[in-house]
């Protein structure tokens, strides 16, 4: 995304949210002008929550570290590859531990290590997961951790701003997938919304394609987008639990919202 349209983007979203979530898949961190974009949330009061795989983490900090927008870090483990060795995941977490430990000192940011691969009936995951979280004994120097919850959504305060989430593993809604029922609800469009690296308006961040696109912030004004007929739609279809949208009759995710 280029900083004009990020900085149009930021005037048209006040008064919908405080809130900012740099991730729709993709990698935030890659992003050559990341620090400031942050700058550019901070006189609006924004809340930035950032998600990354982590690789870019060390290099990325100077232009996280000690900006007043950045609220959160979220790190990805369950992007680590099986093949991994020992050592080099050990590496990769005494990165992530000392950029926490870095940030500490930053008032308020918080790191979120995530592990959302719970649930899973694959043994190599399920040894993948106890390799993840026997390496965070080492690196941490923790006692112990539990063993990776079935497929509940848990937080472990390891240090005073590190944490890690446990959380179900999910497929990303894809049309080749098979229809789970055409009844349900979301948060989308109540709760969030995504903007694209184009300025492409979709209901939530899980529509990565734009399957489901409301229009162009480059092209039209927010407000027009989330009032056009499409949005108005699936709101007043989720309201009576009716999916309008092939592609959310797909997705896996948001059938945590039934239970």
């Amino acid at each position: 995304m280029e900083p004009a349209l990020f900085a149009r983007i930021l005037e048209q979203i006040q008064g919908y949210s405080r809130h900012i979530y740099f991730h729709v898949m993709g990698e935030p961190l890659l992003h050559p002008q990341i620090g400031r974009f942050l700058d550019l949330c901070e006189p609006f009061g924004y809340k930035v929550h950032l998600v990354t795989n982590g690789r870019l983490l060390s290099a990325a900090a100077p232009d996280l570290l000690n900006k007043p927008a950045l609220r959160q870090v979220g790190v990805s483990l369950h992007s680590l590859e099986p093949a991994l060795s020992d050592g080099a995941m050990d590496t990769f977490l005494l990165t992530v531990r000392d950029f926490a430990s870095r940030s500490a000192d930053q008032g308020g940011l918080w790191v979120m290590l995530r592990l959302w691969n719970g649930g899973s009936e694959d043994p190599a995951q399920a040894d993948m997961n106890d390799r993840i979280l026997r390496s965070l004994e080492r690196v941490l120097a923790l006692p112990s951790l539990p063993a990776m919850p079935p497929g509940d959504r848990s937080v472990i305060r390891l240090s005073s701003n590190l944490s890690l989430q446990f959380a179900p593993r999910f497929q990303w809604p894809d049309p080749s997938m098979p229809e789970l029922g055409r009844a349900g609800a979301c948060y989308g469009l109540r709760d969030q919304c995504a903007i694209l690296a184009d300025g492409t308006v979709v209901p939530c961040c899980l529509d990565r394609n734009a399957l489901m696109a409301l229009g162009s912030v480059a092209r039209m004004p927010l407000r027009d987008i989330l009032e056009g007929e499409r949005a108005d739609r699936m709101r007043k279809g989720f309201s009576r639990r009716i999916l309008v949208e092939d592609l959310c009759r797909r997705c896996t995710y948001r059938l945590r919202f039934d239970q």
